[in-house]
């Protein structure tokens, strides 16, 4: 899985990194069944210290891809639907 492979390459190389997030963060955009990654990722990266600079590359990424990104399929009203999920930290 993503979350496996971002796992495995936590130390690098960044660019290795930086891909996973974005892949993550596209999925995170596109997937309504993943209820809460930003919970689930801070569950799995924030525990380990060594972990959490992949945690916080995609937690960088993320908001820029949901501002920024045009390159995914996702209406203006699907993108708000997700902010609010994104958001929706309870």
């Amino acid at each position: 899985t993503l979350v496996g492979a971002l796992r495995e390459y936590h130390l690098g190389p960044r660019a290795v990194i930086v891909q996973l997030c974005l892949a993550l963060t596209g999925l995170a955009l596109q997937l309504p069944a993943w209820k809460n990654p930003v919970q689930d990722m801070v569950d799995s990266f924030g525990r380990n210290p060594a972990m959490v600079p992949a945690l916080l590359q995609f937690l960088t990424i993320l908001p820029d891809e949901m501002n920024a990104n045009t390159k995914i399929p996702i209406t203006v009203c699907a993108v708000l639907t997700v902010a609010v999920r994104l958001t929706d930290i309870a």
